[in-house]
């Protein structure tokens, strides 16, 4: 079986989307989507449930073709907004749990509670000067590249609303293996 999301991840990603297109947009956008997908993102998604991200990620990637060319760059402004309003509805309390280290920590230790494959973790973590940097990987995930994108413009956006200064994400390794998706991230912040 293909692996799964937590509906908490589609709901506000819909609802930005939405948000952004106008609502002519957003309807012409589903209509080019494949049947289950647009049937998923029409119904009323359960924060609990488990979503299939083969029904899910056609929504990603036709947003990310049709609405940001195929640019990385738009799309992990987009996660931005979609993290934004993740961050600022029900997760708000995470951000103040403590500093961006704990918190770039606390969101590998917790992604398995909304992805039932893959791994988020954190390889290393050092002081030098008065920046932090960190490595972090992505692994075993399901084989969505744009995924890995994702991830990156979450993590930008969360040193961003953590109050990390001079911030940067970047993805340094990013391949599909064996079927399974691998990223790598440098995160350096002061």
């Amino acid at each position: 079986m293909a692996g799964q999301t937590k509906g908490a991840n589609l709901i506000n990603t819909i609802a930005v989307a939405r948000d952004r297109l106008g609502e002519q947009r957003f309807a012409e956008l589903l209509e080019r989507l494949p049947e289950r997908t647009r049937e998923l993102v029409k119904r009323r998604i359960v924060a609990v449930e488990w979503v299939a991200l083969d029904d899910w990620m056609p929504f990603l990637q036709t947003l990310f073709a049709e609405h940001c060319r195929s640019d990385e760059v738009q799309w992990r402004e987009w996660a931005h907004a979609f993290c934004e309003r993740d961050f600022n509805t029900v997760y708000k309390f995470f951000l103040k749990l403590g500093s961006p280290g704990f918190i770039i920590g606390r969101a590998a230790r917790v992604w398995r509670t909304y992805n039932d494959s893959g791994q988020l973790e954190v390889l290393s973590r050092e002081q030098r000067e008065k920046e932090t940097h960190i490595l972090m990987r992505l692994s075993d995930f399901e084989p969505y590249p744009l995924y890995a994108v994702s991830v990156q413009g979450f993590m930008e956006q969360l040193l961003a609303m953590s109050g990390a200064k001079a911030s940067t994400v970047r993805m340094t390794a990013r391949d599909v293996k064996n079927g399974r998706l691998v990223a790598e991230y440098a995160i350096t912040y002061s």
